[in-house]
């Protein structure tokens, strides 16, 4: 399997989070579309960003923070955490096209 990943910093957008321009600017420069694209976040902040520009999107909780904040902030989906999410998949197996991780060190 061919793994690719890609770069973004803040210097590439104009607009922080909440704004969608990050995960905007990101599909664009990966040449992923919205269908094939998820978003896993940890923050509400990240969540409405991705949410406002329509990207499914799940949050893994890795702070002490109330999931109901998670899914208010519009996450398709809430784990509270890596175990938690990584259980979620049959046989621990994922296929997916293209996500954007916005929490540190998950990759």
């Amino acid at each position: 399997m061919r793994k690719i990943i890609h770069t973004h910093r803040t210097l590439d957008v104009h607009h922080g989070k909440p704004h969608p321009e990050p995960y905007l600017r990101a599909m664009e420069k990966s040449g992923y579309t919205v269908s094939e694209s998820i978003v896993v976040e940890n923050a509400p902040l990240g969540v409405r960003s991705a949410k406002a520009a329509s990207l499914f999107t799940i949050a893994l909780n890795t702070d002490p923070l109330d999931p109901f904040i998670l899914r208010e902030a519009g996450a398709d989906l809430v784990f509270t955490g890596a175990q938690e999410f990584s259980g979620f998949f049959p046989n621990n197996q994922i296929m997916i096209n293209h996500v954007y991780f916005s929490i540190p060190g998950i990759l």
